[in-house]
């Protein structure tokens, strides 16, 4: 079966995610961390891509990104093959050592953008490896906190969204919103792309996605909010639908308020 055609995002944002084959663990110990933050500074300026934000876990590996010329396939190959050629002239290994297809989705919108970036920095905690984000090493949290300059974390622009670093902190305390969050991660989704506008034209009676983006605002958040009560995310929702994260989680979330009053 030939694979999917990645989604080609229209500001060149992307969340990304690559891991270890059959969950092979890509960091034995602090300097493999090291060495791939390295890595990744370098092909960073070599491919001239803005980082938002990463973070390392034991056996993969999240990205913020906004590409320039370069593909986004381009400069992740060059940094997983050279880290994958450290790895294993180290561990006397053989073989591939990421799986051969990365994870990427578009980020379209500043809800979303901010959504995916708490995601990432929160994933150690998610994950309960420590008890606050300024307590994990491997991501880029730590660089907002500490201002240390561009040369690896872009960070002018996410700097920009926060009123100031206190913001900054009390917006990554909300662990629970980065629990629920519907950003990509390395679980399969309940239902292909194909099943949900199955889902969606069935139960808007809409012949397209076309047709659906124009229907009575009503009509639409209600078939949404089914639709998220069936277990679908909201990133997949506002991907096979074209209207956008922030307002799919807005229809949703003002169903909920109406039904709760």
């Amino acid at each position: 079966m030939p694979r999917s055609q990645r989604q080609q995002g229209a500001l060149g944002v992307y969340h990304v995610i690559f891991r270890g084959i059959a969950q092979q663990l890509l960091f034995e110990e602090a300097a493999d961390y090291d060495r791939f933050i390295q890595t990744l500074k370098r092909f960073k300026q070599q491919s001239a891509f803005a980082l938002y934000a990463f973070c390392l876990m034991n056996n993969h590996v999240h990205l913020l990104l906004k590409v320039n010329a370069e593909p986004l396939g381009t400069s992740l190959q060059r940094i997983m093959v050279s880290y994958s050629a450290y790895f294993n002239e180290k561990y006397h290994r053989r073989g591939h050592l990421f799986e051969n297809r990365f994870k990427s989705e578009a980020v379209e919108d500043e809800t979303y953008f901010l959504a995916v970036l708490r995601y990432i920095h929160l994933n150690p905690l998610v994950a309960g490896i420590c008890a606050e984000p300024a307590a994990y090493p491997y991501s880029s949290y730590l660089s907002y906190l500490q201002n240390n300059g561009p040369d690896l974390v872009d960070q002018r622009f996410v700097k920009g969204l926060f009123a100031g670093q206190a913001d900054f902190i009390s917006f990554h305390e909300d662990i629970a919103s980065a629990q629920k969050a519907d950003c990509l991660d390395i679980r399969p989704a309940k239902l292909t792309d194909q099943e949900v506008v199955a889902e969606i034209r069935k139960l808007s009676s809409c012949a397209s996605m076309s047709e659906f983006q124009k229907l009575a605002k009503a009509d639409r958040d209600t078939c949404l909010s089914q639709l998220r009560k069936q277990g679908i995310t909201i990133r997949q929702l506002a991907r096979v639908s074209g209207l956008g994260y922030g307002i799919v989680s807005r229809c949703i979330k003002n169903v909920s308020n109406e039904t709760s009053l």
